[in-house]
């Protein structure tokens, strides 16, 4: 969820598409799985629960490995950028994570019995090591910001990094600790955040062959085939779940640039380019309104989950727009605009 390039007006359109198809089943996912806790529509509990797990399958991981992609051609010691511009970018990364994080928490405060999860003081103490759902997205995302680049610019070789990334998400897939599940997915999504670092600095996308699509295709088919049988999460299933995460997420990749009318979606380029402003502030609307569109008389399930979803990827969408066009902006996610230090790559 990071701009596209250095240059925000410059823009790659099979990035910002599958980042767009990213965020609609982060958002999906959201409502399924609110909607299921709530207990909203019973007779819909197995639709909700299918729903889910097939977003959760592979949308965070897609997001991750996009951004590893974005991460290398805008910030990449590699490329030579201004190292301002990712000094900035952190700065982006720790305020939008406190701000809206404190700003979730507060919430849930005044709402208490309107929400399915409730949060403590303790909650707020420890969020700096235990983050607020669904912001643990930017705290590990910081992490890697930092990792990666130290890497890249110590010339660390890649079968190392390899290593290093490999190993990490196969321990956060198989070892699971109570209080320690951001640490968990600090580990997990490390290998596809590097290989999107990967790919961009090969300019293996557009390269990657039909024999890779097919075979991603297939696993990507066996596992949303498994959800539909089962309705389990694939999560419960250690490694594999990793495994199918990152062939579902190339095979939407390799999908996209291949087909003409996903790659050029206005709807999925608008969703993708909005993508950061959807993901800090869809989880307000989608809460609101498992309870508005109820009370609005709105009780037919499939109407219902299609209006809440519009409304929770549109809302964002139109603020960020105001926000830009009033000059606000930089308050909200982007105070790194703001900095102007004086340094040099050296």
């Amino acid at each position: 969820m990071d701009d596209n390039l250095k240059n925000t007006d410059e823009r790659i359109p099979w990035v910002d598409a599958c980042k767009g198809i990213g965020i609609v089943f982060v958002v999906l996912g959201h409502i399924a799985r609110g909607y299921e806790g709530a207990w909203l529509f019973p007779d819909y509990q197995q639709v909700l629960i299918r729903l889910g797990n097939y977003a959760y399958a592979f949308h965070m991981t897609l997001l991750f490995l996009l951004s590893g992609f974005v991460f290398y051609q805008a910030y990449s010691p590699d490329r030579q950028p201004e190292k301002d511009h990712y000094i900035g970018q952190l700065l982006n990364l720790v305020w939008i994570f406190l701000l809206y994080s404190v700003l979730w928490w507060a919430v849930k405060q005044f709402f208490p019995d309107q929400i399915n999860i409730k949060l403590t003081v303790s909650d707020l103490v420890c969020f700096l090591i235990r983050p607020l759902d669904p912001y643990w997205y930017l705290w590990v995302l910081f992490f890697y910001y930092l990792f990666f680049y130290y890497a890249d610019k110590r010339n660390v070789q890649e079968k190392w990094i390899w290593a290093v990334v490999i190993t990490l998400s196969l321990a956060g897939s198989v070892f699971r600790i109570a209080g320690l599940e951001a640490f968990r997915k600090l580990f997990f999504y490390a290998t596809p955040f590097y290989m999107g670092i990967y790919l961009s600095k090969h300019n293996f996308v557009r390269r990657l062959g039909k024999q890779i699509w097919a075979v991603c295709g297939v696993v990507s088919v066996a596992a949303m085939s498994f959800i539909t049988a089962t309705g389990k999460d694939l999560d419960m299933i250690s490694i594999v779940e990793i495994v199918a995460a990152l062939a579902i997420s190339i095979f939407i990749i390799m999908s996209v640039t291949h087909i003409y009318f996903l790659e050029n979606s206005r709807f999925l380029n608008l969703c993708g380019k909005y993508s950061l402003e959807i993901y800090v502030l869809h989880n307000y609307i989608t809460a609101a309104n498992r309870l508005i569109l109820i009370k609005l008389g709105i009780t037919e399930f499939y109407m219902n989950v299609v209006i809440n979803f519009f409304m929770a990827v549109m809302i964002p969408v139109c603020i960020g727009m105001v926000l830009k066009k009033a000059g606000l902006y930089p308050f909200f996610f982007k105070p790194g605009r703001f900095y102007k230090g004086r340094h040099s790559l050296g």
